[in-house]
């Protein structure tokens, strides 16, 4: 935990940095706090849906997540990431982005999945619209390539979610290299366009 606070502190000397952290990224995310409130120039990006079995035990006992479900250790329920995301803002203080962590392995079928994603969207917009976070995305390691959903759809959601163009859909995150090129050609073709930050039509 100490030699998190003391990297992030390190980073943040150096000017504006986004630190990146997670609730499912061990004692991390409480460590960054003290980091963040002394550096308000860095920027902020955590994320929803996977937690640690001390985080799904805490979700049991607040009855937002069901035994099956912490057992899962993964959640898209919206009760559960407003939870989740509400705890994060407790913890570190102030969030540009939380992105929505791997949806593709909330354990949903296609048809399933786009709706859980409404819902999501829909939690993580009113938070944006009451200030609470900056914005929102989407952390995917396999999402774009298996296509279990797209930067349009993605985009669709968000528009829904606003009622209008004016959403805070702002990110998405996911692996770029050679062993993984299916997203770049994707966006090459015009199917996809993984951006920072995504842009409405």
């Amino acid at each position: 935990m100490r030699a998190v606070e003391q990297a992030a502190r390190i980073a943040c000397a150096d000017g504006l940095v986004w630190i990146d952290t997670a609730p499912n990224y061990g004692s991390a995310h409480q460590a960054l706090g003290p980091v963040i409130a002394d550096h308000p120039r860095a920027m902020v990006a955590t994320k929803t849906g996977f937690f640690t079995p001390d985080e799904g035990t805490a979700a049991l006992r607040s009855r937002v997540l069901t035994a099956a479900r912490v057992r899962a250790g993964h959640s898209l329920d919206p009760g559960f990431v407003r939870w989740q995301t509400e705890r994060s803002l407790a913890a570190i203080g102030r969030i540009e982005l939380v992105f929505v962590h791997n949806p593709e392995h909330a354990g949903l079928c296609p048809t399933e999945l786009h709706p859980a994603l409404g819902d999501v969207v829909a939690v993580l917009e009113e938070f944006a619209d009451a200030g609470g976070i900056g914005g929102y995305g989407v952390a995917t390691w396999s999402g774009f390539q298996h296509d279990a959903f797209s930067v349009s759809e993605l985009l669709g959601l968000a528009i829904e979610a606003a009622g209008s163009g004016e959403h805070h859909l702002r990110a998405v995150q996911q692996p770029v290299g050679f062993a993984m090129a299916r997203p770049i050609a994707l966006s090459l073709d015009g199917r996809a366009r993984p951006s920072w930050p995504a842009r409405g039509a």
